[in-house]
């Protein structure tokens, strides 16, 4: 019998991309189905989350972060640019978020056609792995699409001709 498995994954969160190789063992190794739920980032969910807890959150995150990727043999380095536009000295989260909120409906795009695992080991590894600057810049996004079978492009008229569709 096919087990099912929802993995909430945000493209900002470390911990998303660091769980993909895991995940993606799981399915090959098991009768197991993932379903891929897109969501927000902290920062983007919680207004003013960052500004209410510890100075240190981030800096504790990203050196947890480097530790399990360093340990699992994961290429890790923190996305340039930001997936979420925050200024990082006022922690202060802009209001508007290109960046995550592209990559979010992309993701829940992916999950339609039900192949989102794929689509975030792509991006995920884009954004995460350190072998791109600026992963939103010429066609580093549109060719990790590609290796998961998506036509960015046609990813991205889609969600310009009905974004709400993939925002609930």
């Amino acid at each position: 019998m096919t087990l099912s498995v929802d993995l909430f994954f945000s493209f900002r969160s470390p911990y998303s991309y660091l769980a993909l190789p895991k995940t993606l063992r799981l399915v090959a190794d098991y009768d197991v189905t993932v379903a891929l739920r897109p969501v927000y980032p902290l920062a983007v969910r919680v207004p003013g989350f960052f500004k209410k807890t510890n100075p240190q959150f981030l800096r504790h995150v990203m050196l947890d972060s480097r530790r399990v990727a360093e340990h699992a043999k994961i290429p890790f380095r923190s996305p340039r640019p930001d997936p979420i536009v925050q200024d990082t000295a006022t922690l202060e989260v802009a209001e508007h978020q290109p960046y995550i909120h592209r990559l979010t409906r992309l993701g829940a795009m992916a999950q339609l056609e039900g192949r989102a695992l794929a689509f975030a080991d792509a991006i995920g590894r884009v954004l995460w792995d350190g072998s791109v600057n600026g992963w939103n810049e010429g066609d580093h996004l549109a060719n990790a699409a590609a290796t998961a079978g998506f036509d960015l492009a046609a990813m991205d008229a889609a969600i310009t001709a009905d974004p709400d569709r993939l925002s609930r």
